[in-house]
């Protein structure tokens, strides 16, 4: 995100989408959707299956991208403290959280970033994690 806001361009949201999402409304709905919601986020969370999620999606396990290779290197715990949330790494965020996540320097956006840098499925939780724990 640090890319969109280095251009300078003025924005509502940002939103993550597969490359075979398509709109099943016309676009005028979802953006005055969007315009009655202004400044919340939107993501999707695993809800109660959140232990299971956490397992499944490695998070207490450690990764290093080397060489365009995932390598699994280790075992870790979820640091204390954090509700740890996840789900789909399809999301759409508000100006004001995406500017928020890219020049706070903050300790939780530090951790965070931190500790999902070695992290196999980072989109699916980190915007999640961050909002849960943000103020």
């Amino acid at each position: 995100f640090k890319e969109i806001l280095q251009l300078g361009w003025y924005f509502d949201y940002v939103m993550n989408i597969s490359e075979s999402d398509f709109l099943v409304k016309p676009l005028e709905a979802f953006e005055a959707h969007l315009r009655t919601r202004v400044g919340r986020n939107f993501v999707a969370t695993s809800g109660k299956e959140m232990l299971r999620f956490q397992d499944g999606q490695g998070m207490k396990k450690m990764f290093y991208n080397c060489d365009d290779h995932m390598y699994r290197v280790g075992d870790r715990s979820l640091p204390f403290g954090l509700q740890w949330v996840g789900g789909s790494d399809w999301v759409i965020l508000h100006r004001d959280f995406v500017h928020y996540l890219v020049t706070s320097d903050d300790a939780l956006v530090r951790g965070l970033t931190n500790f999902y840098f070695y992290s196999i499925m980072a989109p699916e939780s980190f915007f999640h994690t961050a909002l849960f724990n943000s103020r």
